[in-house]
This record gives C-alpha cells, structure tokens and sequence, in this order.
C-alpha cells in the first residue's frame, strides 16, 4: 500500500528530541604539560539530571564502552550550557584562557589516560545520545578520528542522532598541537576554532551551533523541535484548543493572532545560523491541522492559508527568494491541510519556513490555531495504519455522526487489554453513526490490498443499560473515499460478532478484494446502520497487514 508520510511522519522520525538532550561537541587531547591537557566539552539541551539520568562511557583502546564509566553526577541538575569533564583544570585554563571553569560547569577527572585513540559515549536514561569514536574500535593513524595531541569540533549544523558518523566533526590533525609555546599559541588552537567560525575561548559559540533536524514537527504538548518566531504577530505556542473535537481533541494548539499587522506571519528556521537547508530532493511535503473561528469583523481577504520556504541566509531580503504554497480552509472547523513544494525538489537553499494566515499587505484582523505541524515526503511507500491510542498511533480519525473520544482511559483494564487509554465510541441514535479514517487528506493514497488486507482490533462493548434489538456486530468497511458523498456505494464489508462485557481481539479479512486497488477509506460501525439504537464501545490496538498464516 502506498504511504502518505506526512500524516504519518511522527513514527519514523530520526531527530534529535530537543526537549532533553545531551552531545559530545569537542574533544581536546594535547601534550600541554604533565599530566597534559585531556577535555570533553558537552552541550546540555533543556534541563538533564546526571545524578540519575547520564551515564557517561569511555572507551579505551577499543574496549567495550561497558568497561569504563566517567563518573559525572556531581554535576548535579544542568540546563542549556556547555560543561566539561577535564583532566588538569590549571593546565586548561593555560590553554584556553578566559573560559571560566569552576564547579557550576566543570569536573576535575585526571584518572582518565587518553592519547588520542579513545572515545566517548553518552546513554541518556538508558539511551545512546551522543557518540565520538566508532564501537570497540582502537583508533590510529589510518583513522580519520585518531586525534593524538588535536582539537576535534563537532560540525556547526549536524543533527546529532547518537550514532557514530565521522563526517560531522572537524579536525584539527593529529599532532597540529605540537610545539605550543607556554601552552598556547603555537598549537593553532585559536586558529583552528576561529576557522569553524567559533570564538575563544571556549564555550557559547566555540565552533558548534545547535540544529534542528530537517523533519521539523510541533504538536504543542511540549514534543515539538521548533523555535518558533512570531513576526509582527501575537502568538502563543501552548495555548487551549478552542474547538476541541472531530480531527483535533488534542489539549493544547499555537494561536496565531495578527492584529492588523501589514506582513503578520510566524516562521522558523532549521538553525539558528540558517546553515541548515531543508534537502527537497526527498522531503518536500508539510502537513498541519487550523481552525479558523468566524472573525467578528469580516474580513475582505480569502481564506487562504500560505506556507512560504525562504533562504533565511539572505536576512531581510529573505522575502526575495521564497516559493509559496497555497490551501483554502474553512472557517469553525478543524481541517488538516498538505503544502506540496516538490515543484521545487531541486532547491538546495531553503531554511526557513513562514506561516501566514489571508495574505500580506493588508491590515485585516486574523486569529487563528495551528497544531500537529509535520513535514516529509510526498506519497509513496508503504504504510500500515495502526493505533494504540497512546499517543503512537499513525491515523487521523474522524468520527461521523458519533461522540468520539481518542484518549479515554480503559473502563476495564484486564484480560487481553491492560493499557491506559483506548477509543471511545459513543453511537447516541446516529442513523449511519459510525468513526473512519483516510490514508491521505485527499484520498489519493490507497490501500495495496494484493498483499495485506487484514485488519485487527481489540473490542469492549458492555451491556447496554436499555436493550436493543440490533445484533451484536461489528462492522469495518472499505470505501473510495475520493468519491465523496457516494463513497458508500464503493464499499465492501467485513463483520464480525461480539461479546458483552470481555475484550476480545476481532479480525477482519478482505482478502476476497486483493485485486482492488481503489480502496483508501476505512470505516468502523457498531449494530449496522439506518438504525436509532444507541450503541457505546471501546476500541483498542488497531493494526493492519497480512493475513497470519499459521505454522503446523
């Protein structure tokens, strides 16, 4: 089946999580003196506990990073600033003098005996996030990380995903430290920071910039990987979803508030130095979700929404380069909207990527709410939908004539179904009540039935307090979503039967239709339709593939 990453981006993206972070950004091994010069420089991204969160592993001439561990919790609770773990803290502040090193960013360590073959690891609550050397590997002068008596710099701009990757390092070349003078000076040190763009002495801007991965997303509930800029705007990134329902019961949304301003939008870049280029060539599609309230005073302007991509390098003529991408929305309902820039998959300089809500140039009053801010590739692929309802789900759900709830917590926690939270199904007389979801916002995407068409879901359903005459089924549809309001005359059902009262795990096969290849709308009904009975379920752990074939 074909994917539409952009709905589903958030299960497979790779990107730092900005919320917490630790990485190794420069390593410095110099024969400055006994017991000479030995540092790690760290970047602490939020706030990081390395009393009980960090593990700090050091690998010696190739032994397993089990062997050795850096004890580093007197550090205590970090926010946002570099530290260091130092052999000799007289000798580097010889080295490097004016950097400040005192017991609020540095530890004093001389059992370590590096020589420049070595590497560092960094395990985030129980995590690998920051790596320098390649595994239980002895590095040496064939080695491109052999830094005996060197400097080595994280790359201003890399993203780092704790995976050893030696391109994202600068070199300064083994034994470039040779020959100081009094320490400093003659080892080029200077020059060779001054060479990535960093100033010294060390610390804040000492050659390594922070970067966002080029899969930016925000949900607002404080996952997100964006900093965001409000332009001439008044925009609150955590505020209450005004309109909680159909597609977005989510509790918290960005307001976007523009005020009359005549170019009122919000932005972000992928860097703060604007280095980091969003790369086209594969990625080129984003998806949000707005609402639109029906302003008070009506506006002249369409409703359209732009997202615009600019080369942030270009400062305050970033404006000249930009390639617009336009949506209508509606007003008083959330919509989930798709920006397509692969008309521009060859643009290798886009940064920065600008929201503005009914255009520019004008001073018309707009307040609207974004959330679920993704972005990946356009559709193709595989995709399998599935939900848990614990926030690992990759379907956005609506419900038809139906009170659907996402996030309900489990009203009978055992059996075969002890997790925290399902869906909610509340059928209240709806004559075709019913929940369903699309592969792609404009139903493009389909499902390749050929090979999996099999969906399973666990079902509680517990004894209505009025009876009801209509049998005890559960009904999944396949429909043609792209034919609209008669998408119903495309569908094929599968049912099943049901218990009261027990979770059970219900299988639907449509193996029957393995040739169709139109299908990209999946509908779930309780006790059938053009009926006024009320009907409230539980659905948990949806998932979709091929059939099992059982082994004898």
């Amino acid at each position: 089946m074909k994917k539409n990453y952009i709905l589903f981006t958030f299960l497979v993206l790779s990107f730092v999580s900005f919320a917490q972070n630790v990485t190794i950004t420069k390593i410095i091994e110099t024969d400055c003196g006994a017991p000479y010069v030995k540092s790690v420089e760290l970047y602490v991204d939020g706030t990081v506990d390395f009393s009980t969160e960090v593990v700090l592993n050091y690998m010696q001439n190739g032994d397993p990073w089990s062997n050795i561990q850096i004890d580093v919790s007197s550090f205590g609770t970090i926010s946002n600033k570099f530290i260091y773990i130092v052999r000799d803290i007289a000798l580097m502040q010889a080295e490097f003098p004016g950097t400040t090193f005192d017991a609020s960013n540095t530890i004093e360590e001389g059992s370590r005996s590096t020589n420049g073959d070595d590497g560092y690891q960094i395990v985030l609550n129980g995590a690998v996030v920051s790596q320098f050397g390649k595994t239980e590997t002895d590095a040496d002068d064939d080695t491109i990380w052999e830094h005996d008596d060197s400097v080595v710099s994280r790359k201003s701009g890399t993203v780092d995903t704790g995976a050893w990757d030696e391109t994202h390092w600068d070199y300064s070349g083994k034994n470039s430290t040779d020959g100081s003078t009094a320490c400093k000076g003659g080892d080029g040190v200077e020059a060779f920071l001054a060479s990535l763009g960093g100033t010294y002495p060390l610390g804040s801007g000492s050659g390594w910039t922070e970067a966002l991965s080029t899969d930016p997303m925000d949900d607002f509930e404080g996952n997100g990987n964006i900093t965001w800029l409000a332009d001439n705007n008044a925009m609150n990134i955590s505020f209450g979803n005004p309109a909680s329902g159909g597609i977005n019961t989510s509790a918290n949304v960005l307001e976007y508030s523009d005020e009359g301003g005549t170019y009122s939008n919000i932005q972000f870049d992928l860097s703060t130095d604007t280095s980091v280029k969003y790369d086209l060539s594969t990625n080129n599609v984003f998806t949000l979700k707005v609402f639109v309230p029906t302003p008070a005073v009506a506006v002249a302007q369409s409703k359209i929404l732009w997202l615009k991509l600019q080369d942030g390098s270009m400062g305050g003529n970033s404006w000249q380069s930009q390639i617009v991408s336009e949506q209508a929305y509606e007003y008083d309902v959330w919509q989930e909207l798709t920006f397509d820039f692969s008309a521009i998959s060859a643009r290798a300089d886009m940064s920065r990527l600008v929201i503005q809500f009914n255009g520019e140039n004008n001073a018309e009053h707009v307040k609207a709410y974004i959330d679920d801010l993704s972005y990946g590739a356009a559709v193709g692929g595989v995709i399998d939908p599935m939900d848990d309802f614990e926030g690992n789900g990759n379907i956005t759900w609506l419900a038809d004539n139906n009170a659907m709830n996402i996030s309900f917590g489990n009203p009978a926690s055992g059996g075969i179904n002890t997790s925290a939270n399902v869906l909610e199904y509340s059928d209240e007389g709806g004559t075709y009540s019913n929940i369903q979801f699309d592969l792609s916002t404009d139903t493009s995407v389909k499902y390749d039935l050929s090979t999996n068409n099999v969906f399973t879901l666990k079902v509680f359903v517990p004894t209505p307090a009025v009876a009801v005459a209509q049998s005890k089924i559960l009904w999944l549809k396949l429909q043609d979503g792209s034919m609209g309001g008669n998408s119903w005359q495309s569908q094929i059902v599968s049912e099943q039967a049901y218990e009261y009262d027990v979770w059970q795990e219900l299988t639907f096969d449509f193996s029957a239709i393995s040739a169709r290849a139109d299908m990209s709308r999946l509908v779930i009904q309780f006790n059938g339709e053009n009926n006024a009975e009320h009907v409230k379920a539980y659905i948990d752990d949806l998932s979709y593939g091929a059939a099992v074939v059982a082994v004898i």
